[in-house]
């Protein structure tokens, strides 16, 4: 928390998820420290004499572990792009907790341990943990029988190595893919898209209706809406809609929610209903009705709308894929003034002029402020609402001529003054039954001057990258993943053979989606580098990181079968548990490599060297696995609000960590055999080689 606030991070959900999950890695090196002391013990030796040797013996693996799992952190502070940026600070967290328990493993630790052990017989309150030291004396008997007999059939143990690199490969080809996990936050924004010809008044009651349908559901608390142009609606044909849903306990899944709730909806018509969850991380910057968007950009925008057009039609026979939607909004109603310029010319009325009637109409043109003691109120002046909808409205409107001789109609309604200096009709607008002839000026009918008919017209132009664009808006279907709908576009794309001059690409979660799946397995891989370079340099070796490395397609395998059981598909989150999980598996290898090299510096043979090290290690590794298994389990098993996010991760360690476990205990002391001998082969070829034992005892 110190070194958090002096860094400028603050508590989260990201820095809290990666607190959780430090508390199975923090206590890993203490593990270590006090199970080594603990065994001089028992053998007899005093605690301070057991601490100081025990930590000596100890310290250097301890380094190892530490530093190994830093560079395991590495590439997640280097990822890239938006998701990068989002899971910056939960790697640092990690980073600072992991090296802070190294350096109090290395000094507090033993130190407590020369003072608080107690060497002899254990007092009575604590006889369970004898029992419990009875259960890992079973179970390290039954390992090293075991153990005798994988050593002995090592093609077979080879073989189930090479299997597992094999089955990772194809799980992680195979796997469904996907950016984030969906939430169930208990939020949901829906967007009700009606004709696009369709009025203010209308839409506020269809609005109003699917808004009373969706409160009628037994598992809706609430539902706010809103009509109208401005930030959240870009058209006047659409509404916005939010849907607070009831505590989770209290109601089933979000799918089935938002399926019901699509079904209540469906009784309205004249009207098309979008419904989306709110995350608590939204990687885009647009208002859309669905998740994901697709985006054509041209700079012709009928060939830009023309294959808008077909794009979406052919996107809406996808399985893979619902709620196809586009910003597409070309068939608008207009009305077109077509203006007689000659004949506002011989009388006398300026261009101008019937702007400034059509605005005084039409417009929201301020034409006093009322003022009282507490507030002021702006008077806007408009024609009457009934008067708004149809042609018959330019036979009523005026507009003032400056010729001698113009005749107003009769049973013209005047807009801005009366239609005859000796009517009694107040100023504004009044009847003018008579019809007279105006001398010096007077009013005409704006029919006289004008022909209106309607056409169709764009409600909006988008535009993306300085370019008129189309965004294509899509959910995912269900039993179906992002992978596998951005599959499907990218396929249809192809089909489509877009001119040179069309552009198109996914924007916002889904464009960050296309990218981190390049990004992921180079993460991967950058971590794989990064630990073998750490460990050729702590070591002094090219082989036996190789050694410590062949954890990993064990801890692969298991975390995405673990995945694929619980449903869920590899994520960004699931792909940080498998970075994680290449930091926890590796310190297996490492304490049995470590105990191995000095064993052979010792002048025994590798093959007694990686037995008698695999079984001096076993409790210590079953004890730090333990603790990663159990740091990791309340994410895996959360239920709150928002746990989606945390899941995969949580997830992923414990299936990768119980699948390597049982796998790595007997792969990797083959494969240290395996290439010892290959390093004796090297030597006797004269090519020299590092960190290990004589080649005699080789």
């Amino acid at each position: 928390f110190g070194v958090m606030a002096f860094a400028g991070f603050s508590l989260d959900n990201l820095s809290l998820m990666a607190l959780t999950v430090a508390t199975g890695f923090v206590v890993d090196d203490a593990i270590v420290m006090i199970e080594n002391i603990v065994r001089y013990i028992e053998q007899g030796r005093q605690p301070r004499e057991a601490a100081e040797i025990g930590s000596k013996e100890i310290g250097f693996t301890i380094l190892s572990l530490t530093v190994s799992l830093i560079a395991v952190f590495l590439p997640l502070l280097l990822m890239p792009g938006v998701t990068g940026r989002l899971f910056h600070e939960f790697a640092w967290v990690l980073t600072i907790a992991v090296s802070l328990s190294a350096l109090i493993s290395l000094t507090l630790t033993p130190m407590m341990c020369a003072y608080l052990l107690k060497p002899g017989a254990l007092p009575a309150h604590e006889q369970p943990q004898a029992a419990s030291r009875g259960f890992y004396a079973r179970m390290a008997e039954a390992y090293g029988r075991s153990l005798e007999w994988v050593l002995e059939h090592r093609p077979l143990v080879m073989a189930v190595f090479a299997a597992s690199v094999v089955v990772t490969v194809a799980l992680y080809v195979w796997i469904p893919k996907s950016l984030l996990p969906d939430q169930d936050t208990g939020l949901i924004t829906g967007v009700v898209e009606a004709d696009q010809s369709i009025a203010f008044p209308a839409m506020k009651r269809r609005v109003e209706a699917v808004a009373a349908a969706l409160r009628q559901d037994p598992d809706v608390a609430g539902v706010a809406a809103f009509v109208g142009v401005g930030s959240l609606n870009p058209t006047l044909n659409q509404g916005q809609l939010s849907v607070v849903l009831k505590p989770r306990s209290s109601r089933p899944g979000l799918a089935a929610v938002l399926t019901r709730l699509q079904q209540s909806a469906s009784g309205v018509p004249g009207v098309a209903l979008f419904l989306k969850p709110v995350q608590d991380v939204t990687l885009d910057t647009r208002v859309a009705a669905t998740q994901y968007q697709f985006v054509l950009r041209d700079l012709d925008s009928s060939e830009l709308n023309r294959y808008a057009l077909r794009m979406a039609a052919a996107l809406k026979q996808l399985p893979q894929l619902a709620d196809v939607d586009s910003n597409l909004a070309d068939r608008g109603r207009e009305l077109k003034l077509d203006i007689d310029r000659a004949a506002a010319s011989r009388l006398g009325v300026p261009m101008q002029t019937i702007n400034d009637t059509l605005y005084d109409a039409f417009g929201q043109r301020q034409i006093s402020t009322i003022f009282t003691e507490l507030n002021q109120y702006r008077v806007i002046l408009e024609v009457a609402p009934q008067f708004r909808s149809g042609t018959a409205l330019l036979d009523q409107l005026t507009v003032r001529t400056n010729a001698s001789g113009a005749l107003s109609g009769s049973n013209a309604t005047t807009f801005g003054q009366a239609a005859s200096s000796n009517s009694s009709t107040p100023t504004g607008i009044g009847a003018a039954n008579t019809g007279i002839v105006i001398g010096g000026g007077g009013t005409v009918p704006l029919s006289t001057l004008a022909s209106a008919r309607q056409a169709s017209a764009p409600l909006v132009v988008s535009h993306f990258d300085q370019m008129p664009a189309v965004v294509i808006s899509f959910n995912v279907a269900g039993g179906y993943s992002l992978s596998q709908a951005v599959d499907a576009i990218t396929r249809v794309q192809r089909q489509m053979d877009f001119p040179a001059s069309l552009r198109a690409g996914f924007i916002g979660s889904a464009a960050e989606f296309s990218a981190s799946l390049t990004d992921e397995v180079l993460l991967i891989l950058a971590a794989i580098v990064v630990i073998y370079i750490v460990l050729g340099v702590l070591y002094e070796s090219y082989i036996h990181p190789l050694t410590i490395l062949s954890t990993l397609p064990s801890a692969g395998v298991g975390a995405l079968l673990a995945l694929i059981v619980f449903g869920m598909p590899l994520s960004v989150d699931g792909i940080i548990g498998i970075i994680l999980l290449i930091g926890i598996v590796k310190k297996n290898a490492i304490m049995m490599v470590d105990f191995a090299i000095v064993a052979q510096r010792d002048g025994m043979a590798p093959l007694q060297a990686i037995h008698r090290a695999a079984l001096l290690r076993f409790r210590p590794i079953m004890m730090t696995t333990a603790a990663a298994l159990l740091g990791a389990l309340p994410l895996a098993l959360g239920n709150s609000i928002g746990s989606e996010l945390r899941r995969p991760l949580g997830v992923s360690i414990v299936g990768g960590l119980l699948l390597s476990q049982l796998v790595t205990l007997y792969t990797t002391p083959v494969i240290y055999l395996y290439l010892e001998q290959f390093a004796a082969w090297l030597h006797a070829h004269g090519i020299h080689r590092s960190g290990s034992a004589e080649p005699d005892a080789a």
